[in-house]
């Protein structure tokens, strides 16, 4: 997973702004301390299409691309379906 300072650079490289909220949204469940049985897998609940969706729907169409821009970085280039994780595509 590439820390927040990653992501924020490249989305303001790419689309002018950091998106931090859009981040933070993605990554929510990856807190060791909040959820320490889970939080390795925490990309199986955001990081795919239905979360894209998701950020849509709260953030806007900007923060789709930022959102994609996130995924495609942590999963090394694919934008995984919910069922990818569990058939290990990803």
């Amino acid at each position: 997973m590439s820390a927040l300072r990653v992501h924020e650079d490249q989305c303001r490289k790419i689309l002018g702004e950091p998106f931090t909220e859009v981040h933070q949204f993605l990554d929510q469940y990856n807190d060791p301390v909040a959820h320490p049985f889970t939080a390795h897998l925490h990309r199986r609940r955001l990081h795919h299409l239905t979360g894209l969706q998701l950020v849509a729907q709260r953030f806007g169409g900007l923060a789709f691309l930022a959102a994609c821009l996130h995924i495609l970085e942590d999963c090394l280039g694919y934008l995984p379906q919910e069922s990818d994780y569990d058939t290990g595509v990803v």
